[in-house]
């Protein structure tokens, strides 16, 4: 969505594409790999406004169940990919190699257990053998997709090397004990920063305790890096407009992380009267304005503050530092938010 010339006609020419090669291996498997060739033909011959390696990435980590829920992380993308920042939600493929991580890292402990002499012919020593095995066919099936793929231009990299995320997850967040979506979602997070991501959205369940869990060990480790970093709770509904002000300001300092970035689009007018409604958000909008018309005779228009580089860093053409969402920048308890003039 942030690279293509028209990207609703790109998403639907995707899903046809897609859902032709659905049809065809749900009848014959085998069919597989030539189907995904042909994918990467189809996306090819879609118009591009922009390269991916030209646009900012960000990773989307977190509660697993949310980051793979379309609509959970839907209305993320499209904010963030109007805006040209390219948003990769963490794949399955992450959890089902952290998975082999966990079950290699007990079994050698259990080996570690065993007499010496008896230690590398016991039965935890011959499951690691044939989980390496497993292992190996994994990553080759997987690097064989990302080669057919990848020549599309249209698939970002992410962190794949299990062994290096965790290392990362030890060092920075919590010990390797600790099995859950907080060791591998922290430790990729940081790893993504570390190899050129701009940014990082923590998606959870409203009120989840793994959520916050991760928000508490990654946001200070990101902010003493100036990596931008932002925490959504997801209850099932649109995200609400403090969320919104928040992520507008993640998106400015996604643009800023990256470098040499046009902020115009972040940036209203001086004098734009209310908020303008834009993507998936403007069907609803249009929709709620004709429900609603015969009321404006009785109501008055709410105006808001548009948002401004200047009201955030007191400057022409911004400062290169991030702009924390609870800043005090005017000394008046001012939370960062564009809906005053403080």
């Amino acid at each position: 969505k942030a690279t293509a010339a028209d990207p609703e006609k790109a998403v639907r020419e995707f899903e046809d594409s897609w859902q032709k090669m659905m049809d065809v291996i749900e009848k014959d498997p085998k069919k597989l790999w030539s189907e995904l060739r042909r994918i990467a033909e189809d996306v090819k011959k879609i118009p591009l406004k922009r390269k991916l390696s030209d646009c900012p990435k960000v990773l989307v980590v977190g509660e697993i169940y949310v980051r793979r829920d379309d609509f959970a992380v839907g209305e993320l993308i499209d904010l963030m990919s109007e805006r040209g920042i390219a948003v990769k939600v963490s794949g399955i493929a992450e959890w089902i190699h952290y998975l082999d991580f966990v079950r290699k890292y007990a079994l050698n402990k259990l080996i570690k257990l065993q007499p010496p002499v008896r230690r590398w012919f016991s039965k935890p020593a011959r499951d690691l053998v044939k989980l390496r095995v497993e292992e190996w066919w994994k990553h080759s099936v997987e690097k064989k997709v990302l080669s057919i793929l990848e020549p599309t231009g249209l698939v970002p990299e992410t962190p794949h090397d299990m062994d290096l995320i965790m290392q990362n997850t030890q060092e920075h967040f919590v010990n390797l004990e600790l099995n859950s979506e907080i060791a591998v979602s922290s430790g990729v997070a940081a790893t993504a920063m570390q190899h050129g991501y701009s940014g990082i959205v923590n998606i959870s369940p409203f009120a989840c305790l793994i959520g916050r869990v991760i928000e508490g060990l990654f946001t200070p480790w990101a902010r003493d890096r100036n990596y931008p970093t932002l925490s959504v709770e997801v209850d099932g509904n649109l995200l609400p407009p403090n969320i919104i002000n928040k992520l507008n300001i993640f998106m400015v300092n996604v643009l800023r992380f990256k470098g040499n970035q046009d902020l115009s689009s972040l940036v209203d007018k001086a004098g734009a009267q209310g908020v303008s409604v834009t993507g998936h958000l403007a069907a609803a909008d249009g929709a709620a304005a004709s429900a609603g018309a015969a009321e404006q005779g009785s109501k008055k228009a709410l105006n808001v503050q548009p948002l401004t580089i200047e009201s955030l860093d007191g400057s022409p053409d911004g400062a290169q530092d991030p702009v924390g969402v609870g800043d005090d920048r005017s000394g008046g308890g001012c939370a960062g938010c564009s809906g005053c003039s403080n």
